[in-house]
């Protein structure tokens, strides 16, 4: 397992897997931009090739930079980016078991 500090391992992607998401999510129009986040998705990556995307739910109007995190009480979700994710999780998934 790769080192640790007190949030835990940092997730390392999948070079495959990272190529491959990348193409299909392009097939879905979403934007692209590839964070580094460090939670428990970690533990997960150290054992199995895996890849990590995230999806924007800032309110349009809102600046990213000053919106409340996920885990804030005032954190508000913009439910038209669920249709997005959804596709470009989904088409990720079929493509992969093709």
């Amino acid at each position: 397992m790769r080192s640790a500090d007190a949030f835990g391992p940092s997730i390392v992607w999948s070079a495959s897997k990272l190529s491959f998401s990348v193409q299909v999510v392009e097939k879905t129009k979403a934007d692209k931009q590839y964070p580094l986040k460090a939670e428990d998705f970690a533990y997960f990556s150290d054992r199995v090739p895996s890849f990590y995307f995230t999806v924007g739910v800032t309110p349009p109007g809102t600046d990213v930079s000053t919106a409340p995190a996920n885990h804030s009480p005032l954190f508000f979700l913009d439910e038209s980016a669920l249709p997005i994710a959804t596709r470009a999780l989904l088409q990720v998934a079929v493509d992969y078991l093709k």
